[in-house]
């Protein structure tokens, strides 16, 4: 899980070039499953998922994740989520929490100029962008402080720097087999259906990193935002910009 182009996609194509693993890719599994589990009322929805019984969440997604798996391990790759992390949690004991993070910058950059159609409507405007980012920064964190090493973070940065050293980390957290050749992701011959489709049929790459520095004087606006709401750029990101 992550915001959208935090490098979910990417993390994905590497772990399934592993032996026995399999994706569903971005399903909403598991909000059906919560949702068949809580009782009918007048309560909001989420208060209605707070009493849902953990049991009979996760057997309703078994039952949803399970359909056509032959794969012993099955990924479940919807960037948000993290909204429900603390139910998953709950439902899920055993499954491991896997958390794509990018730079503040880079990941509200790369969100504005990708064309979503109609998903991610906060990402089209600077400070839609900045408080929606503000708001999953500070939902991130409650999640450390309430699941603390339960969450596993992956620096997206890291991660296109070292793809083999961090694959085989993940990997290894995760109970798997590691092969090094899980890092041909464009050998991979799976489909992709996300924004990151081009991307993951190329070698991995790390020119993305730091690509709002060639753009830095049109994201003055964004990066004054989003230190407005509290969001920490970076020392050098902000003695860059607002210098």
């Amino acid at each position: 899980m992550g915001l959208p182009r935090s490098g979910t996609t990417l993390l994905e194509r590497i772990l399934t070039g592993l032996p026995g693993v399999r994706t569903n890719g971005e399903t909403d599994n598991f909000s059906r499953a919560l949702l068949a589990a809580t009782s009918p009322g007048n309560e909001d929805v989420f208060s209605r998922a707070k009493c849902a019984d953990p049991s009979a969440v996760a057997n309703h997604y078994a039952n949803l994740a399970r359909a056509a798996i032959d794969e012993p391990v099955v990924i479940e790759k919807l960037p948000i989520n993290y909204l429900c992390l603390g139910a998953i949690y709950r439902a899920l004991p055993e499954a491991k929490l896997l958390w794509m993070k990018r730079s503040p910058l880079d990941s509200c950059f790369a969100m504005y100029r990708t064309l979503f159609g109609g998903a991610y409507p906060f990402s089209y405007d600077f400070d839609d962008l900045a408080r929606y980012y503000a708001a999953y920064d500070r939902l991130m964190s409650h999640w450390k402080r309430t699941l603390g090493s339960h969450l596993w973070e992956i620096e997206y940065e890291d991660l296109v720097k070292r793809p083999a050293v961090v694959g085989a980390a993940v990997a290894e957290h995760c109970g798997l087999q590691w092969e090094e050749s899980a890092i041909q992701v464009e050998k991979n011959k799976r489909a992709s259906f996300t924004a990151s489709a081009s991307q993951v049929r190329q070698p991995i790459y790390d020119t993305s990193v730091g690509r709002w520095r060639h753009y830095q004087k049109h994201l003055k606006p964004l990066a004054r935002r989003l230190q407005e709401l509290g969001v920490n750029l970076g020392e050098a990101e902000t003695l860059t910009l607002l210098g």
